[in-house]
């Protein structure tokens, strides 16, 4: 009969097993550097609170609230109906991010950029609709090129919105992404909207840019005046509005008078982004034409 002979015993002053990893692969991302990329939304999200009450015509809020990776397998297992995606272009790149719209979000930007109340999104959207949403994704992407300098060095550009994972899976080709979800609120109406990009492009956008704490306070502050101060809008001075009938517009050439019907002494519009917010009188300033803004134009305005 032999004696058992003990089990071995792991020896405590070996090293720890170490797994190497190439963070050139791109296939994870750094806790600091996604809380770097958590801190760019957040500065959009700041901007756009205020941007889009004017924009919308409503009140609005937007406040991140997760951020994290996941494989873009479970991603597109969990993709819900109803679902929209805004595909942005980086420089160099067809598609290099994406802005997921719950149908919630969707429906309510669609319904106060047609000029009426958020509508249910429960059906696939029209050419049309497409269309607007789009220029409501665009004018996210404006907002953040304005307000965050890594963003705009890529120069992105809104090329397409899809509503469906099959034509995503068509333009996206990653194994692991990164997804900052974003609580939204658009004239009462609550959802989520959420960016999506594949973790090689977060590591495009973080490299290189180191920052101090106090920087990376100011970037998690919700007032970001000094984002807001950065951002440009349109506006236009308007001296009147009116229809004439369609063969008198087609027949309009160089030398023809339209009377307007309007006194000399009727304030101008000021509007900012398409949006009727101040009246206004016209003058003179060094030589050049200018407008003096009298006040708001009230809520009820047609």
């Amino acid at each position: 009969m032999t004696e058992a002979q003990p089990e071995p015993t792991a020896n405590p002053d070996a090293p720890a097993a170490t797994v190497s990893y190439d963070f050139r692969t791109g296939t994870e991302l750094s806790r600091e550097a996604l809380s770097q990329l958590r801190g760019y939304v957040e500065v959009l999200a700041a901007a756009l609170g205020r941007i889009m009450n004017a924009y919308l015509g409503c009140s609005t809020e937007f406040r991140v609230t997760t951020a994290e990776a996941e494989g873009f397998e479970d991603y597109l297992h969990r993709f819900a109906e109803g679902t929209l995606m805004g595909m942005v272009g980086l420089t160099g790149q067809d598609t290099g991010m994406w802005w997921q719209l719950d149908g919630a979000v969707g429906g309510a930007a669609l319904g106060r950029m047609l000029g009426g109340e958020p509508i249910q999104l429960t059906r696939r959207v029209t050419p049309l609709e497409t269309a607007v949403l789009k220029r409501f994704v665009a004018e996210i992407v404006h907002v953040w090129t304005s307000t965050c300098k890594p963003i705009a060095r890529c120069r992105p550009e809104v090329t397409d919105v899809i509503a469906d994972a099959a034509g995503l899976q068509t333009v996206i080709s990653a194994t692991e992404i990164v997804r900052v979800d974003v609580d939204v609120e658009i004239s009462g109406t609550t959802g989520k909207m959420s960016l999506c990009l594949p973790t090689a492009t977060a590591q495009r956008l973080v490299t290189g840019a180191h920052r101090t704490d106090a920087t990376a306070a100011q970037l998690r502050d919700p007032d970001a005046s000094h984002a807001a101060q950065r951002i440009t809008v349109p506006i236009a001075a308007l001296v009147h509005r009116g229809t004439i009938p369609f063969a008198r517009a087609m027949g309009l050439c160089e030398g023809d008078v339209l009377p307007l019907g309007k006194p000399l002494d009727d304030p101008l519009i000021i509007a900012v982004r398409g949006h009727d917010k101040f009246f206004a009188q016209a003058g003179m300033r060094s030589g050049r034409i200018a407008v003096r803004v009298l006040g708001p134009v009230p809520s009820d305005s047609p």
